[in-house]
Order: C-alpha cells, then sequence, then structure tokens
C-alpha cells in the first residue's frame, strides 16, 4: 500500500491523509492519462496550489488546538 500511495504522489502529515488529496489524486490517476493543453494545464496547477493552500491552513488549525 505504501508503494502505491508513493506513485501517487500523497504526502501524510503524522500518519493523516487528507480525503480531498486523497479523491483528488486517485480521480487524476483514474480519468487524468490525456494531455492537456495550456488553459488546462494551468488550472491544473491552482487547483495543486489551492489544495497545499487548504492542507496548510487545516495543519495550522489542528496546530492550534493542542
Amino acid at each position: 500500500m505504501h508503494k502505491q500511495l508513493l506513485k501517487l504522489g500523497i504526502r501524510s502529515e503524522n500518519g493523516f491523509i487528507f480525503f480531498n488529496e486523497l479523491l483528488y489524486r486517485c480521480m487524476r490517476r483514474q480519468y487524468g492519462k490525456f494531455k492537456l493543453n495550456r488553459q488546462m494545464t494551468i488550472y491544473e496547477i491552482s487547483t495543486q496550489f489551492r489544495l497545499l493552500k487548504m492542507r496548510g491552513t487545516q495543519e495550522k488549525a489542528s496546530d492550534a488546538d493542542e
């Protein structure tokens, strides 16, 4: 299972995997086997950035709770 997670490029934080990132990566792996044009590439990168930003705010919120 660890090998499959490495192939998907999913990172875990303290043993937890965020559902939105897992869903996005699984859907992309299943249906994302196509070439993207310039506009879609920009959209893809912005989506990944938003996921990263979301993960950061969730980490900050969980750190504040502790």
